[in-house]
């Protein structure tokens, strides 16, 4: 059952990929989806014979470029002069698709794997949906450049101007939130660390459930360190509790009775400076 969900799934992406392709009317946008898929078919056999999914966002990247360059020398080859923002618009896809492709690459073979995957790839059907997706995920995010590119071309004017600085600063953007992303996940401190969803809940920034035990040991913000005293293994700092005890005899008589004193003390998280 699960299986023929994830084709129907499978197919349903396609449908809308390349339905829309149909209503522009234009070959070459129709054989640019076309192609974005074929591309993450073919390289789907191999990831899932070798049970590996290293290579995928690389083939991302390798699609975005392959669809977007087929297509401006396929439409360059048809006018008399091809438009530089045609060019222009090509460069900077480029430049965005490589940087990305390059950057996750590059993390996942630092990792060693996605931890997403573990399940999706060992199934067929599953990890055959999601290569189907990833050639949905190009088409869609680059079916507006590849129309404009394959039609009349792109002309440059104010518009364009103001499109190309939107681009380069989200590009910073990213660029930076990648590095700082890294660079969090560099210190061993913040390796499964836990965060607060948008739900009030305590999950790891992989979504994973709070496991037990002090889930902020750096806390640094009032909810934090709230948490810290409400779900960590003492509610305090330092915490004594006096008890006082009893041990009933076989026929329910009193046969010894004991006070003692139960200390605790946490040693990381602490919210008190002065200790």
């Amino acid at each position: 059952m699960k299986s023929m969900i994830n084709i129907i799934i499978a197919a349903f992406a396609f449908a809308i990929a390349f339905g829309i392709a149909i209503l522009t009317g234009n070959d070459l946008v129709k054989h640019a989806v076309l192609l974005a898929f074929v591309i993450n078919w073919i390289a789907y056999v191999p990831a899932y014979l070798l049970q590996t999914e290293k290579f995928y966002d690389l083939t991302g990247t390798i699609t975005y470029l392959t669809v977007i360059w087929t297509t401006y020398v396929l439409s360059s080859s048809k006018l008399s002069s091809v438009p530089i923002g045609n060019l222009i618009l090509v460069l900077l896809i480029s430049f965005w698709a490589a940087r990305l492709g390059s950057f996750l690459f590059m993390r996942i073979h630092k990792d060693g794997e996605d931890k997403r995957f573990r399940t999706i790839k060992t199934s067929a059907s599953q990890f055959f949906m999601t290569w189907t997706l990833q050639g949905l995920w190009v088409s869609m995010c680059s079916m507006c450049a590849i129309a404009a590119i394959a039609g009349i071309g792109i002309i440059i004017n104010t518009i364009s101007i103001i499109g190309i600085v939107v681009f380069l600063l989200g590009f910073v953007i990213e660029i930076v939130a990648d590095q700082q992303k890294s660079q969090f996940r560099s210190i061993p401190e913040n390796k499964d660390k836990f965060i607060i969803d948008n739900q009030n809940k305590i999950v790891s920034k992989e979504g994973l459930k709070w496991r037990g035990g002090l889930p902020f040991p750096k806390s640094t913000k009032a909810i934090e360190i709230a948490a810290n005293l409400t779900h960590g293994s003492s509610r305090h700092d330092q915490e004594i509790n006096a008890i006082n005890g009893a041990l009933i005899d076989d026929k329910g008589r009193l046969d010894k009775s004991f006070d003692m004193v139960f200390a605790e003390q946490k040693l990381d998280g602490i919210c008190n400076p002065i200790i």
